[in-house]
């Protein structure tokens, strides 16, 4: 006799059946982690493409940032000792972009800090866009995060053959003003719309272990099926010293496995992708692709060290041929 988790796995998969608050608590909660992964890894197996996504970062603009958002050493608000960085140059951009595509990765995402690139940072960043596209077409495909930015200049990205953008709800939305006190979680939504209006794919994830509760990882997981993005990062906070949450204690491993399962009852077909702090999880983030993750950032982060890009090609080929 199948179980509630079993039956909802059948739902979700065969029904197209849109999981509710009740049964995002009950999935959160099962006391059987390994049949949660499971049936998470079977919801993903049978409604997603069995290529394991890869995407690398252009870091193009960093430090000095007018957000206060508690978890970033980029803020200007904190004395966090993050280097700032101009504006990259096209040249450089064009020879990171060369390395992402030679080591295999075939999906790059333009990063600047700040609330919303404009001016001429805004025109370079068109530009480098532009040359990488130019240089690999539809061979490389480009993402971009610049912070909230009006439909005007979301169109331009688009024309220069950007195909997604990238804006993280972060958390619940309870929980977010207790993170970032400078933007609100409707203006997100309502430049999620923006992009939506524009035709361009989105990419919007978040961050555990920020001291959220777990109805606040359940109510994300539902935020994330209510604006549903191609693309769901899920970053797990490294504090920074200097920042407000420095101290905050590591999120457990059960913790981040298990909301990485509901993510995927809530999201049966986005890519959810294993972001910044992967590096925390002793397997590289095995174990999550198994519990219905299936994509990864690779390469370099911000102001963290990233993967290894080889190791981690190796882990997509063999989890791609199980």
């Amino acid at each position: 006799m199948k179980n509630f988790l079993q039956e909802t796995a059948e739902k979700v998969i065969f029904e197209n059946y849109k999981i509710t608050k009740s049964d995002a608590t009950k999935i959160y909660g099962w006391p059987d982690l390994p049949q949660l992964s499971a049936c998470a890894l079977r919801i993903r197996k049978s409604l997603c493409p069995k290529e394991i996504d890869a995407c690398s970062l252009i870091n193009a603009r960093q430090g000095r940032c007018s957000e206060d958002c508690k978890y970033c050493a980029q803020s200007s608000f904190w004395n966090a000792a993050c280097q700032t960085k101009k504006m990259i140059q096209a040249d450089e951009a064009l020879k990171i972009a060369e390395q992402i595509f030679n080591s295999g990765i075939k999906r790059l995402c333009v990063i600047t800090s700040g609330r919303g690139l404009d001016g001429s940072d805004f025109e370079s960043a068109l530009k480098i866009i532009g040359a990488i596209k130019n240089k690999f077409g539809k061979d490389l495909k480009v993402c971009a995060s610049l912070g909230i930015l009006d439909e005007g200049r979301l169109l331009k990205l688009k024309a220069v053959g950007v195909s997604r953008v990238a804006n993280n709800l972060e958390t619940s939305e309870l929980f977010f003003p207790k993170i970032c006190s400078t933007h609100s979680y409707k203006q997100k939504l309502q430049y999620i719309k923006s992009v939506k209006n524009t035709g361009l794919e989105l990419c919007s994830g978040g961050i555990l272990g920020m001291g959220e509760s777990a109805d606040d990882r359940i109510e994300g997981a539902l935020a994330f099926s209510n604006i549903e993005p191609e693309s769901i990062p899920v970053n797990i906070l490294s504090p920074v010293a200097g920042t407000p949450l420095e101290s905050e204690p590591p999120l457990s491993s059960d913790d981040y496995y298990r909301t990485i399962s509901l993510l995927r009852f809530a999201n049966p077909k986005s890519q959810i992708r294993l972001a910044a702090g992967r590096k925390k999880l002793l397997d590289n983030g095995r174990k999550a692709l198994l519990s219905g993750a299936n994509a990864l950032v690779c390469g370099e982060l911000l102001t963290l060290k990233g993967s290894d890009e080889g190791a981690d090609q190796k882990m997509i080929l063999e989890l791609q041929e199980t």
